[in-house]
């Protein structure tokens, strides 16, 4: 009722809470230019049919948005039993959606992994860097209650068009610049477990040294995704964030995830020049 000409692309998974005893949370990009906002669309048939109103994938500008897919087979309409198989199915239907935008996998800036059993964390990741081109793209992962339908793994993928510059930190693995944003992938601190302050402020100093290495820095941050392990932890964690933004705080999605650890927190970061 609110997108009537154009859907944006979506992605939907279930946390295990919400800030405030909410219901739901949703957050938005946007762009100002609507000349440079398309939607891709692929041939009839060559993906699972959507779940929900949103669009496959959206151009605004040089920055194609994917929305978040799961591994069901487009021509079998079945899921594969196997996490490992579910993502070798997803990562097919999106590269059905990038082709049909021009793109391919090197053209991928940013991936966000969900899935649905910490027991297979390891293995989705595993099985996602094993995708061709797709091992050096910064990758976040958390994992949480459900997701929708039968999948238990879900991915989000952001790209570029190949004219951007593209810039990384040696042996990092976890941040990418493309032209003037980069994308910082949901990360944890050095020392998992301790108390949350702590933990968080040592975090945010490890991305503030990621966000150096491609000449960028913490006052460059537009937006942050927070996953924290026990919502109860946020006002801790609300006072360090004042402590490094006590001025014109980035935008901020903050969500209950299940622990992949003895982690508390993880955060990712988009940073723009």
């Amino acid at each position: 009722s609110y997108f009537k000409e154009r859907v944006p692309a979506r992605t939907t998974v279930q946390a295990a809470a919400l800030p405030a005893k909410a219901g739901v949370e949703i957050g938005c990009i946007a762009y100002a230019d609507l000349a440079g906002i398309s939607v891709v669309r692929p041939p009839a048939g060559a993906l699972p049919a959507p779940l929900g109103p949103y669009s496959p994938a959206v151009w605004a500008g040089d920055t194609l948005y994917v929305s978040g897919m799961g591994g069901q087979d487009p021509a079998t309409k079945q899921v594969a039993e196997a996490v490992g198989a579910q993502v070798t199915q997803t990562v097919a239907n999106v590269t059905t959606t990038m082709t049909a935008a021009g793109l391919g996998a090197a053209d991928v800036v940013s991936i966000q992994a969900y899935g649905t059993q910490g027991a297979e964390a390891a293995a989705l990741l595993e099985a996602l860097r094993g995708q061709p081109g797709l091992r050096d793209v910064p990758t976040g992962q958390v994992v949480l209650p459900r997701l929708p339908g039968p999948i238990r793994a879900e991915l989000t993928f952001v790209a570029a068009r190949p004219k951007q510059m593209r810039e990384r930190v040696a042996g990092s693995g976890r941040v990418l610049r493309a032209g003037n944003t980069a994308y910082v992938a949901a990360d944890v601190a050095p020392e998992r477990g301790a108390d949350v302050a702590t933990e968080t402020r040592a975090l945010l100093l490890r991305l503030r040294t990621m966000l150096r290495g491609v000449r960028l820095d913490l006052r460059d941050v537009a937006h942050v995704t927070m996953y924290l392990s026990d919502i109860a932890d946020l006002p801790k964690v609300d006072a360090v964030y004042k402590e490094v933004f006590p001025n014109d705080p980035p935008a901020r999605a903050t969500v209950q995830v299940q622990p992949q650890g003895a982690e508390r927190i993880r955060i990712a970061m988009i940073a723009a020049q």
